[in-house]
């Protein structure tokens, strides 16, 4: 059960619900796919809304960077864990 570190940047719904733009997370598995399971049944709808599509993959207007410099797929679900380990999930503004 590895505890992670998890940032949200620009998403700010997500981080008025849980009181700040980070957490700590005490993961019940070992992977990418259960570190969203859990943050979903732990703040609902509000973290659907902002991180996932219809699909329950990561949104396309989602970015997820582990420790800093691995960008994650969106569907890497099985992308393992560890103890320490830092995710950021990042909102992609784009403008002209």
């Amino acid at each position: 059960m590895p505890g992670i570190k998890v940032k949200f940047f620009g998403l700010n719904d997500l981080a008025s619900r849980i009181g700040d733009n980070q957490l700590n997370l005490y993961l019940d598995g070992n992977t990418f796919g259960d570190a969203l399971k859990q943050l979903d049944n732990t703040f609902g709808a509000v973290f659907r809304n902002a991180v996932l599509n219809n699909k329950g993959e990561v949104d396309n207007t989602i970015q997820v960077v582990k420790n800093g410099d691995e960008w994650l797929t969106r569907d890497g679900f099985n992308q393992r864990l560890n103890e320490g380990d830092e995710l950021c999930f990042f909102l992609m503004i784009a403008g002209g």
